[in-house]
């Protein structure tokens, strides 16, 4: 197999995000056709020849061109791993082909932005180093919509020890903690490197237990501020022990004011059995329907785009809610 012109390379495709974003992407779509990339070719074969109508090859990010066997033909390209030679996006250059980065933290990201001002600047770049692939981003602002002014939003995230994500997102967290010791953070109007009382913070999740949490540098914090221009923007992860069944649980709290000008606090909530990796998966294969214009709608132009900027808020919310993630806002 050759590819397709409305196909798409997923380098490290076979890992536990990838793999749900494959079997949604091909779900959705059967007739797009699939590249599964990475170091191990084994894996990338078998996940190919489960899905069907894709190919599994081998796939080296420390190589220009990837080391990818020639006559690969595609329109998208998603990394599933931190591209830090920035190979995999001068490949998605070469190819005129859309580009997603999913590993990136807010504080990562320069290179990566500097480049899709130069030759980057001819295809559709999107930054989705965001928790759940932007889900928390998407509910946050779809949730805050009516309200007048929004001053504070403050996300905590609760893993259990057991449901960390795969071992790629475990190794991005860890090269961020070492790197970035002083997260990002805004503070009553200032961007901050969070330290001192500033890099911790409790809040309250479901059944009122109370965590103590983290600040990460995450880019929802980022896209949240921008969006809300909200005065302060925190995310805080905690970790639990897990529990008989894995739970992942998100809490959002939003400080503001309505229409009528009185307080308008809100407090959203999402959770669910084990969806970690299925809802980081299943985003990223949404980003990449719109991004490619599998939808029926036209593909994203060039330019380099954040979630916000490229779904709609309600329609990722609704789409979760399907997948049996619990969204809750009171």
């Amino acid at each position: 197999m050759s590819g397709d012109k409305n196909g798409i390379l997923m380098v490290g495709g076979y890992g536990a995000v990838g793999r749900e974003a494959a079997k949604t992407i091909r779900r959705l779509y059967p007739d797009v056709k699939l590249v599964i990339a990475g170091r191990d070719v084994t894996r990338a074969a078998e996940l190919a020849a489960e899905l069907g109508g894709a190919e599994g090859v081998a796939c080296d990010l420390t190589t220009p061109g990837l080391g990818l066997v020639p006559g690969l033909v595609y329109r998208g390209v998603v990394v599933f791993a931190k591209d830090e030679y920035l190979h995999a996006l001068d490949h998605a250059i070469t190819k005129g082909a859309a580009y997603v980065a999913i590993s990136d933290y807010a504080v990562e990201i320069a290179p990566l932005t500097a480049r899709s001002g130069g030759d980057g600047r001819h295809i559709p770049i999107l930054l989705l180093g965001h928790h759940l692939g932007g889900l928390v981003t998407m509910a946050t602002l779809h949730h805050t919509r009516d309200l007048a002014e929004i001053t504070a939003v403050r996300i905590g995230a609760i893993f259990d020890e057991a449901d960390l994500g795969g071992a790629t997102a475990q190794a991005d967290a860890a090269r961020v903690a070492r790197a970035t010791p002083h997260p990002l953070i805004r503070y009553e109007g200032r961007w901050l490197w969070a330290e001192g009382p500033h890099l911790t913070r409790q809040f309250t999740g479901s059944g009122g237990v109370v965590h103590e949490g983290s600040a990460l540098s995450l880019l929802d914090v980022a896209s949240i501020a921008a969006v809300t221009k909200a005065q302060s923007v925190r995310f805080d992860v905690a970790i639990r022990e897990t529990s008989p069944k894995a739970r992942h649980e998100v809490v959002i709290e939003v400080e503001g004011r309505g229409g009528d000008n009185r307080t308008a606090n809100r407090r959203i909530a999402i959770e669910g059995d084990g969806f970690h990796t299925m809802a980081s998966g299943r985003a990223v294969a949404f980003a990449l329907e719109r991004l490619l214009g599998l939808d029926g709608r036209s593909a994203t132009p060039s330019g380099l785009w954040l979630p916000e900027n490229v779904l709609d808020a309600e329609h990722i919310v609704s789409r979760a809610r399907t997948s049996g993630i619990t969204i809750d806002c009171r």
